[in-house]
């Protein structure tokens, strides 16, 4: 990846983080990582719950 498209990518997350409530910021990255890297099948974020890592996929 190119720093050009890196830097296109985290100004769409700045975007959407800045415009969108959590859930729907969340899905929303996990949508758009999808289109712009079709060579993964999934997209997930884990958060921690004290110390355990709960998987959240979307």
């Amino acid at each position: 990846m190119t720093a050009e498209r890196e830097i296109a990518v985290l100004r769409e997350i700045r975007e959407i983080i800045e415009e969108e409530s959590r859930e729907e910021a969340l899905q929303k990255i996990a949508d758009m990582l999808r289109r712009r890297f079709r060579h993964y099948a999934w997209v997930g974020f884990y958060w921690l719950r004290g110390d355990e890592p709960v998987l959240r996929a979307y």
